[in-house]
């Protein structure tokens, strides 16, 4: 395949704590979804689909939309991102106390018998705030914090851990949390990007590659995300796969100081020290590649810091309620010696050519 430039982008956004007024989950079409089948990576046949089991774009709103559906005042801004794996992919789950049914998973989710990592949106005390934490999920109808045993949990989103407690976790247990493993392998699976016939029969050895590791995560979810994840690195590694390390990311950490959303290339290792070095104490990826996006309400062009093949319709986003425009209060991170560092509190925007990468 032909080479090309790829543009590198590390975005990072702190929202204070004194500057959020509301946390949001949006899913409009959360009663349409649950229990459906979401993205279908893995087809009945053994071979990758890449299906929707779901109409498209009728479940999917613009960010204009999601925006819509939440009050403002006059001098409120938002600030969306998606989160987008939920509802497409297995391995995600989300709680809504509102919410019919209030869990939201996919048909074949093993969602009552697993742990997971949840943004949440919790009320202890009078007190509103954002947390990640541990979470499980008993039945459709309930959701249940070790960490926060007596708080009301207005809603909650599940995402991979990429720093937890300070620290990166194995990469094996990412990987046994990952479905979408195109995200950690370099692997293609779109046959339109070939330009030979030898590229088509690569880009056929990648789809025949990734519908094995599939298969290792879907039979085999009554392991632990270490344990499966070993037998999907074990599997790579025979069929000599190599890291993917040009995917863009996007994540959100939670630190003392407040809310991290961070958008980088990179492998998932990477984004999580980087979320580490930004301040964050824990954090977790939203989303992958072309879902990759930022909203601000109050921009006259809305977007910034997007994929270059952004999609602008998400069938999950989060949204976070300002009280103002812009976020201009300085932020210090623990560590802030890394060079090029911008103040922080605005957004961060830097740019940097690489070699040839495939997306």
């Amino acid at each position: 395949m032909d080479d090309c430039v790829a543009v590198r982008t590390h975005t990072e956004i702190v929202i204070p704590w004194s500057q959020l007024d509301g946390a949001f989950l949006s899913v409009p079409c959360w009663r349409a979804i649950a229990s459906g089948y979401g993205l279908l990576r893995h087809g009945p046949k053994g071979v990758a689909s890449g299906e929707r089991t779901y109409e498209y774009p009728r479940y999917c709103p613009t960010y204009e939309e999601h925006a819509a559906n939440i009050p403002v005042e006059n001098d409120q801004a938002l600030l969306i991102c998606g989160a987008r794996n939920l509802g497409n992919n297995l391995g995600f789950v989300a709680f809504r106390q509102d919410g019919r049914p209030e869990v939201l998973h996919l048909a074949d989710e093993p969602y009552d018998k697993k742990l997971y990592t949840c943004l949440c949106w919790v009320e202890e005390n009078g007190h509103r705030q954002l947390v990640l934490e541990n979470a499980t999920f008993p039945n459709e109808h309930r959701i249940r914090l070790p960490e926060h045993t007596r708080a009301r949990v207005h809603w909650a989103a599940s995402g991979q851990a990429i720093l937890w407690d300070g620290e990166v976790p194995p990469l094996a247990q990412f990987v046994g949390e990952t479905y979408d493993l195109r995200h950690v392998f370099h692997l293609v699976d779109n046959e339109r990007l070939a330009k030979t016939d030898e590229d088509k029969e690569h880009i056929r050895q990648d789809i025949l590659s990734l519908d094995r590791l599939r298969r290792l995560y879907t039979q085999n979810q009554d392991l632990s995300p270490a344990e499966r994840g070993h037998m999907i690195l074990s599997a790579a590694e025979d069929m000599g796969l190599t890291r993917q390390h040009g995917y863009l990311h996007s994540s959100i950490g939670i630190s003392p100081q407040g809310v991290i959303l961070l958008m980088a290339h990179g492998a998932i290792e990477e984004i999580g020290r980087a979320q580490q070095i930004a301040g964050a104490e824990r954090a977790i990826l939203l989303d992958n590649g072309g879902s990759c996006g930022y909203y601000l309400s109050s921009l006259a062009t809305k977007f910034f810091t997007t994929s270059t093949y952004f999609r602008p319709h998400a069938i999950s986003a989060l949204a976070f309620r300002l009280k103002g425009q812009l976020l201009e209060r300085p932020f210090q991170p623990r560590c802030s010696q890394r060079a090029g560092r911008a103040p922080i509190g605005v957004a961060r925007n830097g740019t940097r050519r690489s070699g040839p990468q495939t997306h």
